[in-house]
């Protein structure tokens, strides 16, 4: 199966690597003048079988008309094909992306009480107002949404009315009748985990394509990529198998927690990321993961569905109850499509759904098989493998010069997604005031330092082509002796604010 049928903008092709055991990925997008198509990532899965083959998933995202461009890509032999499955791609990607946890040690300035409506006033609620009543407990990033964890008093009146106001306040949509909704879980004392979609997600991908090959080194060509790859283009790589994997033509890059912000270090590590990235032109991947496979959700429709499609007589009714199982997984309107019938929308309604005459009632349940059910099955079949590596890349068009090849290696230890930082807050003369942040087990992280002057990348490890060690170089000591401080104490307060003790402990002070 070709990625793309042959187009007035251009052919779609599949051209033959020189090397008989190279994998493939990637690939040129190939577009006209008049309508640009711009790829800004790739996500590629690798997993090795048993009798000798593998099988690689690759999606690519892009901006610009998908209907103006032809998608080439470079293989090796002549191998299998077959549509992939986004919902699997985001399973392997959701349950390995790294996550950063900041908690919070001290105490903040006390507070008056909580308006819900007009925001902090100085009304009281009757309640002892030692604290805030809506305090942030974590926030962060992970994948492409935005989340922030918050408690709420649960002594307030109505916690609902205060938990909802402070989210509608901070840029989250939620309706008054959420109150109600809400209520029971705070006034027991639950918290409130608010999520969002994060700005500028890229603007479309083709559907993802499996190749199986008689082959089990994992290769990208990367060089095709440039003709229409956006600067700064990111490769996120995930390897299937039963032990880690390491890039053997590019350089395997690791960051440390000490180098991000231990105060907001979603927001560091973009930065620090990219500048490892540069130091060696392009040429490296950060591992962001590697270990044991984390449990992955994989959302497998019902097979039996499609049993009971096929019982229903009334071929509109049963497009319709098509619409209502499959219609939010991709591959549906394809299928709808090449069958005769038209959708406006995913929706289950008659008036969304218009057959075409000579509508193929066959023809579309197979197509609902073949295009949306098999693919999302075989593609949570290639995720069984017990260990997976994350490694991720960002490349600009010109520093595709090198394609990436991979080698799976044992013996090398486990990396882990999870991020843990503490911050240390203290009221201060009437302000809080962050005092400390603390990255690892107990390395304190000196918050005036200048992390831009920084080695970017901790340790660089340069692997040869069966996976052995060539070179290492190795800056965490520098990196350490830069960042690091003192535990430092706990700042005065003038005010009834926290205090240092004259034993190193604290104390609070009085009004």
């Amino acid at each position: 199966m070709l990625p793309r049928p042959l187009a007035a903008a251009g052919f779609a092709a599949l051209a033959l690597l020189s090397t008989p055991s190279a994998a493939f990925a990637c690939g040129g997008l190939f577009c006209s003048a008049a309508a640009p198509v711009v790829q800004n990532r790739e996500r590629i899965v690798f997993s090795p079988h048993d009798d000798g083959t593998m099988s690689m998933m690759v999606e690519i995202v892009y901006s610009g008309p998908s209907e103006r461009f032809s998608w080439v890509l470079p293989v090796s032999g002549v191998p299998a094909l077959s549509v992939g499955s986004t919902a699997v791609l985001n399973a392997i990607d959701n349950a390995t992306v790294p996550q950063f946890i900041r908690q919070t040690e001290g105490t903040l300035c006390p507070v008056q009480g909580w308006d819900a409506s007009a925001g902090w006033a100085d009304a009281s609620f009757g309640i002892d107002a030692g604290g805030p009543p809506v305090t942030v407990l974590d926030q962060g990033a992970v994948g492409p949404y935005d989340y922030i964890i918050i408690s709420v008093d649960p002594n307030l009146p109505d916690p609902s009315d205060a938990g909802r106001a402070w989210l509608v306040a901070n840029g989250y949509d939620v309706t008054p009748a959420a109150g109600d909704l809400l209520r029971d879980y705070l006034v027991g004392g639950q918290n409130l985990l608010a999520i969002k979609l994060q700005k500028n997600q890229p603007a479309g991908a083709i559907r993802p394509l499996v190749m199986r090959y008689a082959s089990q080194v994992p290769v990208i060509p990367i060089r095709p990529t440039a003709v229409a790859a956006s600067p700064g283009m990111q490769v996120d790589v995930f390897l299937l198998g039963d032990r880690r994997a390491v890039p053997t033509s590019y350089d395997e890059l690791q960051i440390l927690d000490a180098q991000l912000d231990p105060v907001t270090p979603w927001v560091s590590y973009p930065a620090v990321f990219s500048r490892a990235i540069d130091e060696v032109s392009g040429h490296g991947f950060v591992v962001e993961f590697a270990g044991t496979k984390p449990a992955t959700f994989v959302p497998l429709p019902d097979r039996a569905a499609l049993t009971d499609l096929a019982n229903v007589t009334d071929d509109l009714t049963m497009a319709v109850q098509a619409a209502t199982v499959f219609g939010g997984l991709e591959g549906f309107a394809a299928t709808a499509a090449n069958n005769g019938v038209t959708l406006v929308q995913f929706v289950p309604c008659p008036q969304c759904v218009e057959l075409q005459p000579g509508f193929d009632r066959a023809g579309f349940l197979a197509d609902l098989d073949t295009l949306v059910l098999k693919p999302i099955e075989d593609g949570a079949a290639l995720l069984e493998r017990s260990y997976v590596t994350r490694l991720a890349g960002e490349l600009d068009p010109s520093e595709m010069t090198v394609d990436p090849v991979f080698a799976y290696v044992s013996g090398l230890p486990d990396v882990s997604n999870l991020h843990t930082f503490v911050m240390g807050v203290a009221c201060v003369n009437g302000g809080n005031t962050t005092y400390f942040g603390r990255a690892g087990d107990d390395q304190y992280i000196d918050l005036a330092r200048d992390e831009s002057t920084l080695p970017a990348s901790a340790i660089r490890t340069d692997y040869d082509g069966l996976g052995g060690v060539s070179s290492v170089v190795d800056r965490r000591a520098e990196i350490l002796a830069t960042v690091s401080s003192v535990a430092p104490p706990v700042p005065v307060s003038t005010d009834g604010g926290t205090t240092t003790g004259t034993d190193g402990g604290t104390t609070t002070g009085t009004d």
